[in-house]
């Protein structure tokens, strides 16, 4: 089995070289069932006035995502081979769609989250930031994009781990690591 292995390694880097560090999308779910787990970033929109908090924008899963199609999300990306900050924060800006409102001086940590994906039979280990966002800068996102009324996250189709993280915002005396599913 240990030169099958090696064997399939060997050709899963050629794969993700050939395309920039980036695991193909078709072969991706296979790649993260193997390994049992992936390290993430993820990003949560607040929209904010000066005095309050208007909602939290999400994005609707693209058609081709396994497992989540047709729910919303907090926007994230792996980390993948040979990552920096910089290319990881350029990909989460191009997911956003606004330019330039990623920076350090504007996000804030929020948690660490450790879930078992069932749809991903692997286990994710997420940082979780925010960044706040005017109501002008909102009306900038696109049409896959939705902001939630906190009162509206239970009652959407917004994925359960992400459901709970936004619930947990402005929670006083909150775990800063956050665990979901089973282990």
């Amino acid at each position: 089995m240990k030169t099958e292995l090696k064997k399939i390694a060997r050709t899963l880097n050629k794969e993700r070289r050939a395309h920039n560090d980036n695991i193909p999308k078709e072969i991706f779910p296979i790649a993260v069932d193997m390994a049992g787990s992936y390290p993430c970033i993820e990003i949560v929109i607040r929209v904010r006035t000066q005095r309050k908090t208007l909602g939290y924008a999400l994005k609707l899963r693209e058609k081709g995502d396994h497992g989540w199609k047709g729910l919303y999300h907090i926007i994230g990306t792996i980390v993948r081979k040979h990552d920096t900050p910089e290319r990881i924060f350029l990909r989460l800006e191009k997911e956003l769609g606004i330019p330039g409102v990623i920076s350090n001086k504007r996000l804030s940590f929020l948690t660490h989250s450790l879930r078992y994906e069932n749809e991903r039979n692997a286990t994710g280990m997420a940082t979780i930031y925010i960044l706040d966002i005017s109501a002008n800068e909102a009306k900038k996102l696109k049409e896959d994009w939705r902001v939630f009324k906190k009162s509206e996250i239970q009652k959407e189709k917004i994925i359960d781990f992400h459901q709970s993280i936004l619930l947990r915002i402005g929670v006083k005396n909150q775990s800063v690591l956050h665990f979901e599913g089973r282990f």
